[in-house]
């Protein structure tokens, strides 16, 4: 099924060179290319305590042009560069903190999953190379309960409470996590950070204080 949307979408909207150009560039390339976010503003997050960062910034056009790739066809090229770049971020979060790393990909909705056919966060997490130490990943912590209007459509008002209390954790979770990890919540866009403050909620319920919120793009 996802071979045959993404030969539909090649067909209805062709590839552009630039994507093409994209899939062939190293990391060290795309980041000679495209720089991360100067200054990040995320209101939603004014309060919440917790770092946060972009690897890059979202109005470059390679960006917008990687993510939609990524988002709308499914990628796997763009997905691998995008994990190369946040495997790097990871090692640099490392060096800062001995507690073993837990990565938590940002869920989508079950009815957005069944209309999209994959998740774009899970995509670039799933290549992500497997030699950061004390690392894990994972996909069955945090769960999207309810199902919201895409953010993108909204203004910057909507989107802070578009999400309220969408996110929640399963009922095992605490037999798939160390006792005392450092927890990053891993999405791929974000824009006033609503989408993080939502999925930070069910963890500071849940006791967890040391949470490091991480985007591909502001």
């Amino acid at each position: 099924m996802l071979h045959f949307l993404t030969k539909l979408l090649d067909w209805i909207f062709p590839r552009s060179f630039p994507v093409a150009k994209i899939e062939r560039l190293s990391l060290a390339e795309l980041r000679a290319t495209a720089t991360p976010p100067s200054k990040m503003l995320l209101p939603a997050l004014h309060n919440a305590q917790v770092a946060a960062t972009a690897i890059f910034h979202y109005r470059q056009p390679i960006i917008r042009e990687a993510m939609w790739e990524l988002k709308y066809r499914g990628n796997p090229k763009i997905a691998r560069l995008f994990a190369e770049a946040v495997a790097a971020k990871l090692e640099e979060i490392r060096e800062q903190s001995p507690k073993e790393i837990i990565l938590i990909p940002l869920p989508s909705s079950a009815a957005r999953r069944r209309e999209r056919g994959w998740n774009q966060t899970e995509l670039i997490a799933a290549r992500i190379p497997p030699t950061i130490p004390h690392f894990a990943i994972r996909t069955n912590i945090l769960q999207k309960i309810h199902h919201t209007i895409p953010q993108a459509r909204l203004k910057n008002r909507q989107r802070l409470t578009n999400l309220k209390n969408c996110f929640a954790l399963v009922k095992n979770f605490r037999q798939r996590m160390p006792a005392d990890p450092l927890i990053i919540l891993f999405d791929d866009v974000t824009t006033t950070g609503a989408t993080f403050a939502e999925a930070l909620k069910p963890f500071f319920r849940a006791g967890f204080t040391d949470v490091y919120c991480l985007a591909i793009a502001h």
